[in-house]
């Protein structure tokens, strides 16, 4: 009698297709939400309560799949040409003279504000990469932990153009921790990304972190490039945008991966609900961390009308809702 030979990516024979590149190395990777973790430890315990037990569920998380179907390869190739970019766009600032011509006012708002930029960036990077490592699913490992990397490189590329503006300024930056801290302009975005970094439940980490905290994040620093090119600072406005890229990228995976859990049944429901009060809780902190920022666009490069800047985030956010089925569309 002879035997059939398991093929090597069996789980997806199904499809009955040849599988391609990304399914293959990206498929059924993380092993404990199937078989657990067999010695007791804090971690295992961990694992249970901040993902066994948290309201954000799905029958299937291998129904997720990445938009761009990143792999290792993928993600070099791309972020390879990203790089260069930024390399050209720092190496041409060194030769411009352009920076020795900014104003005090934009001096002093690069020293409050892009100064300590490294450290919100940072917290996000943590959030990254705590989501990945609990993820019930190796895609979503996958994304999250190439979204950490892309923070790093985004952390990277900030603190090479501080050091080149130290180069003209060398006070630029130094009291960026002490800013941080203590600047009220920081303050609510402080406090709100130290809760971010103590929320343990799986879900809710990734429903604040994904859908909130980090799309307001980044209409903030959007807005603050606006403000940088009124200013004449052209290589700001060009490494911010730059990032964003990258960002489109984070919320598109995010999006999907809701979009694969809110299926018909009752998890499906249990996970929209789950949703529903996380959203609207982290709305309102985070909406007020945003607004502390008005002072800085109160100025002579304050061309830029701050609260449509706020009310156009409030609008982006409450229309992905409604286009992921998390919410009604409020009439206007």
């Amino acid at each position: 009698m002879a035997l059939t030979m398991a093929k090597t990516y069996w789980h997806l024979q199904s499809e009955r297709r040849v599988p391609r590149d990304y399914e293959v190395v990206s498929s059924r990777l993380v092993y404990h939400p199937r078989m657990g973790l067999a010695i007791e430890t804090p971690v295992k315990r961990w694992y249970a309560e901040y993902l066994g037990d948290s309201r954000f569920v799905s029958p299937d998380w291998e129904r997720f799949s990445d938009p761009l179907e990143t792999t290792y390869t993928s993600y070099v190739e791309r972020r390879h040409e990203h790089e260069s970019f930024v390399d050209h766009l720092i190496i041409s600032a060194g030769r411009d003279r352009r920076d020795r011509s900014f104003d005090p006012e934009w001096i002093a708002k690069l020293d409050g504000v892009f100064g300590p930029l490294r450290y919100p960036c940072h917290a996000l990077l943590m959030c990254a990469a705590y989501v990945g490592q609990l993820a019930p699913a190796s895609r979503i490992t996958i994304a999250a932990m190439f979204q950490a990397a892309d923070e790093l490189r985004r952390i990277q590329g900030f603190a090479r153009r501080l050091g080149q503006l130290q180069e003209l300024r060398p006070e630029l930056g130094l009291r960026a921790r002490e800013s941080w801290e203590l600047d009220p302009i920081w303050q609510p975005m402080r406090e709100l990304l130290e809760t971010l970094l103590v929320t343990y439940d799986w879900g809710e980490s990734f429903v604040a972190l994904q859908l909130v905290v980090k799309p307001h994040f980044e209409d903030l620093l959007l807005a603050f490039r606006e403000l940088g090119l009124v200013a004449g600072d052209h290589t700001l406005y060009e490494l911010v945008g730059a990032y964003a890229e990258d960002a489109r990228w984070h919320r598109a995976w995010s999006d999907a991966l809701i979009r694969s859990t809110l299926v018909q049944g009752s998890q499906g429901s249990q996970s929209a609900r789950a949703i529903g009060g996380w959203l609207e809780s982290w709305s309102r902190r985070t909406e007020a961390s945003v607004l502390a920022f008005a002072p800085v666009f109160e100025s002579a490069h304050g061309s830029i009308p701050f609260e449509r800047l706020v009310d156009g985030a409030r609008g982006r956010a409450a229309r992905a809702q409604v286009e992921l089925g998390l919410g009604v569309e409020k009439p206007k």
